[in-house]
């Protein structure tokens, strides 16, 4: 199966906005920080999965397009490792019409769920060893394509729930940590009964250049359902132009919050690491009219 339109679609944005750069090398962050004067811990507006405290400037809008592909890196060269199974994707749009407060609106080909969330960054400290950060985050997923049989689209139990509490530290000027408790209603829409989920998401990521950074993350369950395993991500991050690329690989092909949240399909002490290990990317734009 040769890659999607949409994956040459993005990779080719990703080229253009390289072009851009060497005509403007100017970055999101950099472009913010002298007007506002705030505190700036990720770069990003996620990690991974995981969300951050940052918003981009007030008026703006981000694009974010996500593939995580189906299958390991186990199944092999005849199988480019993964990559010709096709992935799980989402595509999502985010805009801040106040300062602090962003709203996106996504859509993930798993279940054909789109997920809508509010984010809203109340809290700064610049004081004490570690300048730190605390934001809120909830969100609504509607899986729109019926999985159970007499279920129509409209059906309560097609519907997810989540809200997150968000804590960014700044360890050193260069390593940023996240912590991210989290609550999930409905986590497996194809259970008899809703059932819930508590978690927490942990992440760090390393800026060791002006535009390259590596960072991990993980969502583990502490209390509640888990639909598979606790999920485990580690990647790489290239920060041009506007553009947030990530490359990674993770044990979870599930891209939208309400899928992530839930656990993993793919158990790392299962096998060979290679079998439980996906390959994904992330790109994000950042958008001003």
């Amino acid at each position: 199966m040769k890659w999607s339109a949409i994956t040459w679609s993005v990779l080719i944005l990703l080229a253009g906005g390289l072009l851009a750069q060497s005509q403007r090398p100017v970055t999101w962050k950099s472009r913010l920080a002298p007007r506002t004067k705030e505190l700036i811990i990720f770069h990003s507006t996620m990690i991974g999965g995981l969300p951050t405290t940052e918003t981009p400037g007030r008026g703006a809008f981000e694009f974010e397009v996500t593939h995580r592909f189906r299958n390991a890196l186990g199944t092999g060269f005849d199988n480019f490792y993964g990559l010709d199974f096709g992935a799980n994707t989402r595509i999502a749009l985010g805009y801040v019409p106040y300062p602090h407060l962003m709203v996106a609106l996504g859509r993930s080909s798993i279940f054909s769920n789109f997920d809508l969330w509010v984010k809203y960054r109340f809290l700064q400290w610049r004081g004490g060893p570690f300048p730190g950060r605390v934001a809120l985050r909830g969100g609504v997923a509607w899986n729109t394509k019926p999985v159970v049989r007499g279920r129509n689209r409209g059906h309560p139990r097609n519907f997810q729930y989540y809200g997150q509490a968000i804590f960014n530290l700044a360890l050193t000027p260069h390593l940023a940590l996240a912590l991210v408790p989290g609550w999930l209603y409905n986590v497996d829409i194809r259970t008899p009964d809703a059932e819930t989920a508590t978690t927490l998401g942990t992440g760090a990521q390393f800026y060791f250049a002006r535009v390259w950074s590596v960072w991990a993350e993980a969502v583990f369950t502490l209390s509640g359902l888990r639909d598979g395993a606790n999920a485990l991500t580690f990647g790489l991050e290239l920060e041009t132009g506007g553009h947030f690329f990530k490359i990674f690989l993770s044990n979870s092909n599930r891209p939208n919050p309400s899928q992530y949240l839930a656990g993993a399909p793919f158990h790392l002490g299962d096998g060979s690491l290679v079998d439980n290990l996906v390959f994904g990317f992330t790109i994000t734009r950042l958008l001003h009219f």
